[in-house]
Parts: C-alpha cells; structure tokens; sequence
C-alpha cells in the first residue's frame, strides 16, 4: 500500500492521469469499440508513460523549466484531453477522423521523438553555460521594478487600445508566420506580450524582485480593461491568454511547492474556472468568433459582441450554419474541416482532428514534397534578420501556412490560391516537407531549441528566476506544441528568439532611465 500522504503533488499528478486514462479507455472500449480507437488509448498510455517516467521531475523542472513545461502541456493537450473531451460528448476518440491508423502511428514515432530530444537535452545541459551568463550580463535577469512592469502594461494596452495592431486571432497567426525581423517589428512584436506584464506582480518573487507591491489592488481594474479591450476588438487570445497565464503559473506554484491541492479555496476556484470555461467564455468567445466572420452585424464593435452574446437563438443558428458551410460532415475529401469537440476553448487545445487532417492532406499528396523543399528554404530565409538577408543576397518570400498549402494543392491543384491562415498538425507538416526524414531532423530542431529555451530562466540557490518577458508567455509556453505550423515554429525560435531577449534587453534600459 502506498501512504497518499507521502505522495508530492508530481506524484499525484501522475498517478491520476493514469488512473483516468485507464478509466476512459475501459469506458471508449465498452461504448465505441473500434481498433482504431484502442491503438489511439494505447498511444495515449504511452504518452503518459513517458511524461511519468521521463519528463515530470522537480528536478527536470529545476534544470530545464520552460522545455519540461511545453512537454508536459503537450502530453496533457493531445495525448490526455482528447480521450476524455469526446467521451464526455458522446463521440468516439477518432471522431471524423480518415487516416486514424497513420495519424496515431505518427503521433507515436512524434512523442518518442520529442522525449528523445528533451532527454539528451537534459543530460547536455549546464547552468551557468556561456548563454545564460550573455544573458546575465546583458541585465536580462535583472527584475524591473512595480512602476516600470506598469509602465510596460500601461503602453501595451494603449497601442492595442487604438488599433495598431490586426484585429482578430488570425492575426496570430500572421504575425508568426510573416512578423518581420527589423528592429522596429521585433519591438512591436514583443509590445504585444508586454500588454499583460502586470500580471506578473502575482508572482513577483519568480522574477527575483522582493519589495513589496503597492499598487497590486489596480490588477483586477488592468484585467478588466484587457478584457473589454479584447471583447471590443473580437480577439479572443488578448483575454484568454491573460487569465490562462495566471492559471498556468498558479498551477506550477501549488504543484511544483506541493502546495495543498485540494484546499477548499482551490476546489471553489476549480469549479468557477470549469463553470466560466465551459459556460459564460465559451458563449463569449463564440460570439467574438461569429461577429468577426460575419461581416454584417458589424464585427469588430463592443456592442454587436454583447448583442449577440445575448442572443443565444441566433448564436446558435449562426454557429450551425457556419458549420455547414465549412465542415462537409467532416469529410476533408470535399473541404478543410477540424470539426471535433463542441466547447471553444476544448477545441482549440486538444484538437488531434487537426493532425488527422493534416496527415490526410500529406498522404494525399505525397510525402517529401519538392515544392515544400523550397518552402522550407524561404521560410529559414523569412526568418532572418532583413540586414543578414540582403548581405547573402537573398530575398524574403511572403508565405501563408502549410495548412493553406496543401488545401491550395489539393483542392485547386496549383490554382488560384487563397489564405485561410489555417493551422495545422505538426506530423503532417513534416511528412509533407520531409517524409519520415522528419523525425531525425525533428530530433535535432527540438534539441537545440530546448537547449536555447532552457537559458531563458535559471534557478540559483533553490530559487528559479523567470524574467517577466517570460511570464507573460508562460500559458504559450504550455501550449508550445499546440496546432500551429509545426517544425516552422521552432525554426523561428532558433532564429528569433534571441533577437526576442536582445531587443527586451535594450528596451528594459531605456525604461529603466524613463521609470524609476
């Protein structure tokens, strides 16, 4: 017998995840047996053995923070969430799914290959390397203080607040797939994140500063106003982000000092989060959503938002109607469809449909594309700094995803072309652009990138020092692995991310002479 009270919350975790994984695969077999749907749970027991086993150890956290946070959101989003999201709705695991086999296949050798490359990350990895000492004399550890994360927030705000950046969560998108790589783009790039550094105040002790807060109670006013900001422009991620960030930062708080999980205060706030979430938010977010593809009822206005988030009989008809229009009974042989669980927020962040899809495209195809080949070169280019393009002579090429991509292909077969700003599944991508080459080139981008990712936070006599610009990013951290563009979104790490510290470097100084 074990004594649960000798169990740390790590412990905990890993022991119910398999507890519940079991459970609802128990559950899956009994109400919607199918072999595709056993190899996918199996996959799933898989994931989780290796998260287990692998991957969630104080000391990996210690070590190598921000790679042991993205492993660990990517197991739960997509290799944990998925079985139980659908059974509660009433669908199988591989609901509208067309290449089940191949997908989990791949899901399998994408696991194994992420482990893999976080193990020997692990074992080459020293604190105190030549990067983080760079970063340490540059002042990127270097807590600001209360008025100048303020400050900060207070700007970020403004510059949201009257429009200068794209309206809608597309613009997401865009901006990772084409932000550009000058100086004056890189700032206001990261003014976007510097929006919701406030929030940092929570959790002040993480980025080393220990004096008291004096203005924590305007904090809830600050979230409040990002919020009606949000609403008022239909970006949904301004919102979420924000709130999730605190959640994700909390979370790692009680788990990681094994704090009391099931207090009476975390229960109630469990039940509020699972309430609003699946509730009040998700409507929110869906009415967001619906106004800004709906051209007539005045999308992008606070008012239209509220009126129709009022309206839960025409929200209802246009999301109906907005899902026959795009999703062909989920049969991507006629259009692009992600259509797999009903909430929002669910949808977004466990949507394996998404790889199913993207996999379908891929093998439809053919894997290794020649034509990806190129993409592949300009996208490494586009992600260069504009003066090192110009010296080697080469020239940026705007693209749209991959996703858009292979829809272009498949549908126009090199036709007219058109931006969907689609996201898609990280396995598809790499067997379009490099077939099962993916995976040992995949083994070598995810290494070096946990390698970079791990000098942006140290820990130092028991105590981790998390910069701001990092907490801001906590939550996306979580999610790094979430449907996107795939290896395309760690190539830009490798070649963005430290332009990312170099610039916060140099605008935290020049803060730091305005705001004292």
């Amino acid at each position: 017998m074990v004594n649960n009270k000798c169990l740390t919350n790590i412990n905990i975790v890993k022991r119910y995840g398999y507890i519940i994984l079991i459970i609802f695969t128990i559950l899956e077999m009994l109400f919607h047996f199918s072999y595709d749907n056993l190899l996918g749970c199996i996959v799933f027991l898989y994931a989780w053995t290796l998260l287990s086993k692998l991957v969630l150890f104080k000391k990996n956290f210690e070590r190598c923070l921000l790679p042991t946070l993205a492993i660990t959101g990517f197991i739960f989003c997509y290799y944990f969430l998925p079985l139980i999201a659908t059974f509660l709705e009433g669908k199988p695991l591989t609901y509208n799914f067309q290449v089940a086999e191949v997908t989990f296949f791949n899901m399998f050798l994408n696991i194994t290959t992420v482990v893999l490359a976080y193990r020997l990350c692990l074992s080459c990895y020293r604190s105190g390397n030549l990067l983080e000492s760079l970063w340490n004399r540059m002042g990127y550890f270097t807590p600001p203080n209360e008025r100048q994360i303020w400050f900060f927030g207070i700007v970020g705000c403004a510059l949201l607040f009257l429009g200068i950046f794209t309206q809608g969560d597309s613009a997401d998108y865009m901006d990772e797939m084409q932000v550009g790589t000058d100086l004056p783009s890189v700032i206001m790039d990261l003014f976007k994140k510097y929006a919701t550094m406030p929030i940092c105040l929570y959790f002040c002790t993480l980025y080393g500063y220990n004096k008291p807060i004096k203005f924590k109670r305007w904090l809830i006013p600050f979230l409040i106003l990002m919020s009606l900001i949000g609403v008022a422009t239909t970006k949904r991620s301004m919102i979420f982000n924000a709130f999730a960030t605190l959640g994700v930062i909390y979370l790692f708080i009680v788990i990681y000092e094994n704090k009391k999980i099931f207090s009476t205060k975390n229960v109630i706030i469990s039940f509020l989060a699972i309430f609003l979430i699946t509730g009040p938010l998700a409507d929110l977010a869906l009415a967001m959503a619906l106004n800004r593809t709906n051209m007539d009822l005045g999308a992008g206005t606070f008012d239209k938002v509220l009126e129709l988030y009022q309206d839960k009989n025409k929200m209802e008809t246009l999301k109906n109607a907005q899902r026959l229009i795009t999703s062909n009974a989920g049969n991507n042989r006629l259009s692009w469809s992600e259509e797999y669980v009903d909430n929002i927020f669910l949808d977004r962040f466990c949507n394996i449909r998404v790889l199913d899809a993207s996999v379908f495209y891929a093998s439809a195809l053919g894997y290794d594309s020649p034509k990806m080949h190129k993409y592949f070169k300009e996208e490494i280019v586009n992600r260069l700094p504009s003066p090192i393009v110009s010296l080697i002579g080469e020239k940026k090429v705007p693209h749209s995803t991959v996703a858009d991509e292979m829809n272009n292909s498949y549908f126009n077969a090199g036709g007219r072309f058109w931006i969907g700003w689609k996201v898609s599944g990280d396995i598809g991508v790499g067997l379009y652009t490099f077939g099962y080459k993916y995976y040992p080139i995949a083994f070598i981008i995810y290494f070096i990138v946990f390698l970079l990712m791990s000098s942006y936070t140290k820990f130092v006599r028991g105590k981790f020092i998390i910069p701001t610009v990092v907490m801001v990013t906590f939550y996306l951290k979580f999610v790094y692995f979430d449907n996107a563009f795939g290896i395309y979104s760690s190539i830009g790490e490798l070649m963005r991310g430290w332009i990312n510290i170099i610039v916060y470097c140099i605008v935290l100084k020049i803060v730091k002479l305005v705001v004292r």
